[in-house]
């Protein structure tokens, strides 16, 4: 007699990466919405620039910034978080979208759906709203902010509950911190075109 194989959920000593692709699709959502949003985000800001006003954190025209406050009392709640989908440039995105991918996957089959969501809102809004008050009226975006907040979120659980995160080696979460102060120098904006790196966003996602 054959009994019926139930589906069994990836340990979370197992690596994502060596999960086939649509298993990965059923059990990490929320990282596949965020990508797919980034990705929106990323062709928006390149190739459709008439749209960038309705999701940029401040609304504008071809004169001035619209004042956040006139936005909110509209109801465009949204602009709070939708920055965090806005890729300025491929490497922007594929940079963010392998940071999200390898610590996202990992911190929602940990943390599960709905507090992986959580945890994304609460930190996008801290990331955006860090970066909008240390530039004022400027377009920012990217989902790096967000990025860190794992970061920092996976230095706690490393002294918490090591064991819980011992596929997430040390070595990576010091390269990003490093990355994080060599970038609050300015050095990495000397070889940017036309921006700069929201490091302002990047430090409020750590501490949240």
């Amino acid at each position: 007699v054959l009994e019926p194989r139930l589906e069994e959920r990836p340990s979370q000593d197992s690596q994502p990466s060596s999960i086939p692709l649509m298993t990965q699709l059923h059990y990490f959502p929320v990282v596949f919405v965020l990508l797919a949003c980034s990705a929106v985000g990323f062709f928006i800001a390149t190739y459709a620039q008439d749209w960038l006003r309705y999701f940029t954190f401040q609304d504008f025209n071809n004169r001035y910034y619209i004042p956040l406050e006139e936005s909110l009392a509209a109801g465009e709640y949204w602009r709070l978080i939708t920055p965090t989908f806005l890729h300025f440039g491929a490497m922007h995105f594929l940079f963010n979208a392998v940071l999200l991918w390898w610590f996202g996957q990992r911190l929602e089959t940990r943390m599960g759906h709905s507090e992986f969501i959580v945890f994304f809102l609460v930190t996008a809004l801290a990331a955006n709203l860090g970066q909008y008050w240390w530039s004022g009226s400027a377009n920012f975006g990217g989902i790096s902010g967000v990025i860190y907040a794992f970061v920092g979120l996976v230095f706690v659980m490393k002294f918490a509950s090591p064991w819980v995160v011992s596929d997430i080696q040390m070595s990576l979460l010091w390269f990003m911190l490093g990355w994080l102060v060599l970038c609050m120098t300015g050095i990495v904006d000397m070889f940017m075109a036309g921006g700069g790196v929201a490091n302002a966003a990047h430090l409020a996602g750590l501490l949240a």
